[in-house]
């Protein structure tokens, strides 16, 4: 019944079981996950949510759960674990509004509060605001430890970084680092402290904190040097790749142009648009973009019938339409070589 109603304006892919869902979205991935609770053994849905939002390669992706047994106090135990929607029936329309909520859910979460800003003093979380966006940031603030804590777990995809006062109304700075690097989702979320406490900043790293900067003259260059450093060195060991006004980031496969996201591609296109572009200008081979089209999509090569040449030729086409004329028209053939990105062309 699912895939009858969304067929025509989603790519549906089946699992039967717990299991198998978890392998296909580690093998395929996603753009969205419609999940049943009641499921047979060895795990339920709940379980099932509970493995996506652990995996750091799915712990963003969107998940709407769906069962007819969900009371009001399920339902909340749901979306505290991390669903994004809960639907007690399958119903046409319903279904159709949660996926179109949730599609849009991780870029207004990245457009709300990539930065996490724990905070009580009102004119150094204005100052800081200020200061962040003046560079493209967008900055959330938290006033108290426990908005901080109920923040994080109620999000879907973990934030970019955690700017983190030391002197909060009701927790320790320090106490409230170690609490949040405790937690599995969490420990790969960059904390830096921002701080008038004269703390030494050894202290600040074994509660692994991963850089300190000191309230008053000059914080704002070191902060925004430091921040600038664990960005780049986060996006840097996720795989996002920049070349001129071009920039892919394999997490939701989202591609920027002059910092406005174009578009987002499946898995396959994606790992093929990145090779091309770090290639750039030399061409790719169609062997190598067919195992990149084709590596984590295996279910296409039940076709082997299908010369690597066509296949690629039909995927590169696609490719162009998904990215649009003024990006589409850099993908160029080169005779006898293959295809290469020309930025240029």
């Amino acid at each position: 019944m699912a895939r009858r109603l969304l067929a025509g304006r989603f790519e549906v892919l089946e699992a039967a079981d717990g299991p198998t869902a978890l392998r296909m979205m580690a093998r395929s991935g996603a753009d969205l996950v419609l999940l049943d609770l009641v499921l047979g053994p060895p795990m339920n849905g709940a379980r099932v949510l509970d493995a996506l939002r652990a995996d750091g390669r799915t712990r963003g992706t969107p998940v709407v759960a769906v069962s007819g047994l969900a009371g009001a106090a399920e339902r909340t135990d749901l979306l505290t674990r991390g669903a994004s929607a809960v639907l007690s029936k399958i119903d046409h329309g319903a279904v159709l509004a949660a996926l179109e909520n949730a599609l849009a859910r991780p870029a207004e979460d990245a457009a709300a509060g990539d930065i996490l800003h724990a905070e009580d003093d009102d004119d150094w979380a204005g100052l800081v605001r200020r200061w962040l966006e003046e560079k493209g940031l967008p900055v959330r603030r938290m006033r108290t430890g426990a908005e901080l804590l109920a923040h994080l777990g109620a999000r879907s995809a973990a934030p970019r970084c955690v700017l983190l006062d030391l002197t909060l109304p009701d927790a320790d700075g320090l106490e409230l680092c170690e609490r949040v690097k405790r937690d599995p989702a969490l420990q790969s979320v960059p904390v830096v402290i921002f701080t008038g406490r004269d703390i030494p900043a050894a202290e600040c790293l074994r509660r692994q904190a991963l850089y300190r900067v000191t309230k008053g003259p000059g914080a704002r260059a070191e902060l925004e040097a430091a921040l600038d450093a664990v960005l780049v060195q986060q996006e840097r060991s996720r795989g996002v790749v920049e070349a001129g006004d071009l920039r892919l980031d394999p997490e939701g496969g989202r591609v920027f142009l002059s910092r406005v996201c174009v578009g987002r591609l499946h898995p396959g296109p994606f790992a093929a648009l990145r090779l091309l572009v770090r290639e750039s200008p030399a061409a790719v081979g169609e062997s190598r973009l067919y195992e990149a089209f084709l590596s984590r999509r295996p279910y296409h090569k039940s076709e082997p019938e299908l010369a690597a040449r066509a296949v690629v030729r039909n995927y590169v086409s696609r490719l162009r339409r998904d990215l649009g004329p003024r990006l589409g028209e850099r993908l160029v053939r080169v005779k006898g070589r293959g295809y290469a990105y020309r930025p240029f062309a």
